[in-house]
């Protein structure tokens, strides 16, 4: 699809584009997106992207999401994957499939 060759060419390209986000603002104070803070850690390509399956499945998308109440720790339920039917965030996520090496 056209949307793909884009961001492949983008990749290919080393060329940055920047969308603009459709939540005005960040749930909390000092927060950031999820993918944000893993892109900015040393992970290889490929760790990103099962990194990123499993934010999907989990349905994170702010760093605060995962985070338990004292900011000192992850949130357990996010020790364990999501059951199919529950919705943890209002979005429409799509259906994504991990596997144990992408929860390493």
């Amino acid at each position: 699809s056209w949307p793909r060759a884009i961001w492949e060419h983008s990749w290919l390209f080393r060329i940055k584009i920047n969308i603009p986000s459709p939540i005005e603002h960040l749930p909390r104070k000092g927060d950031k997106y999820f993918m944000e803070a893993v892109w900015s850690a040393d992970f290889t390509r490929d760790e990103i992207k099962g990194v990123n399956r499993v934010r999907i499945q989990q349905q994170v998308l702010f760093l605060s999401d995962v985070m338990a109440a004292n900011g000192k720790g992850a949130d357990d339920k996010y020790r364990y994957p999501r059951q199919a039917l529950d919705q943890w965030l209002s979005f429409r996520w799509p259906k994504v499939y991990y596997t144990k090496e992408d929860t390493r």
